[in-house]
């Protein structure tokens, strides 16, 4: 349905205008023609537009969780509830990468059980050289046991893990993968990520929490911000005339709003 409009061009003496545009805005009837391009081209203004698209991500972000609203929601700064919000979600993505690490270094260690690094360096000092090595299980030779001071620790979908050991001074040809492990016990590694995962619960919890509570305060500074970037917006795009002591404003209004 089309609504009839009529246009309204206003002069305002400058002193008068930001309480004019203030009641203005509080009629809340008036659509006003900017005298710019859709462009955002003001830096305070660019700044205030990304706030407010942030604001919208992180409310999506909660919504997506889809928790149920528990009750009335918290009565809080929507600012410190932003802050809060994407610090929690800062300290997810660390821990996440932080888990992706450890589970690499546990994928690696795995195998080879929970043995002491110490024993290894040991073994160097007495001149004695322990090489991680890897094969197909077919291809894990009787020869390399009888001949070799080989030990096979572990066969894992076809692949057996063996260490090798040499004198610090020989380097033993061997058709076989070396593996460069990193120098953490197993057990170690295990207890970190078991660590992490507790903080991703407790940081989950804490997310759905804000999910639960926080959507409408999120949203009630977000619509602040966008009044305030309207009303700023006017402002910008007035056209000013009499060096600046007349104000020109331009806008369409309802006609059954007119009055």
């Amino acid at each position: 349905m089309i609504v009839p409009m009529k246009k309204y061009a206003f002069l305002v003496y400058h002193k008068d205008y930001l309480g004019f545009l203030s009641e203005l805005q509080e009629l809340g009837v008036l659509h006003v023609i900017e005298k710019k391009s859709g462009e955002i081209e003001d830096v305070a203004l660019r700044e205030k537009f990304s706030q407010i698209q942030q604001f919208n991500q992180l409310i999506s972000f909660l919504q997506k969780r889809q928790i149920e609203p528990s009750g009335e929601p918290y009565k809080s700064d929507g600012f410190k509830t932003f802050e809060e919000i994407r610090n929690l979600q800062s300290d997810k993505e660390h821990l996440i990468q932080q888990q992706a690490s450890l589970k690499k270094e546990y994928s690696l260690l795995e195998p080879w059980g929970d043995f002491s690094w110490a024993t290894i360096d040991k073994l160097k000092k007495a001149g004695i050289n322990a090489r991680f090595l890897s094969s197909p299980a077919r291809k894990f030779s009787e020869t390399w046991q009888n001949t070799l001071f080989v030990e096979a620790i572990a066969e894992i979908k076809g692949q057996t893990y063996f260490v090798l050991f040499e004198k610090i001074d020989e380097k033993i040809e061997i058709d076989a993968e070396e593996m460069t492990l990193p120098r953490r016990k197993l057990s170690e590694v295990l207890r970190q990520i078991n660590e992490i995962n507790e903080k991703l619960d407790k940081t989950e919890t804490l997310l759905d929490n804000y999910a639960a509570n926080c959507i409408e305060t999120l949203k009630e500074t977000k619509n602040k911000l966008a009044g305030e970037l309207s009303f700023d917006k006017v402002v910008l795009n007035t056209q000013k005339e009499a060096e600046e002591k007349l104000m020109i404003l331009e806008g369409w209004v309802p006609k059954d709003k007119a009055e």
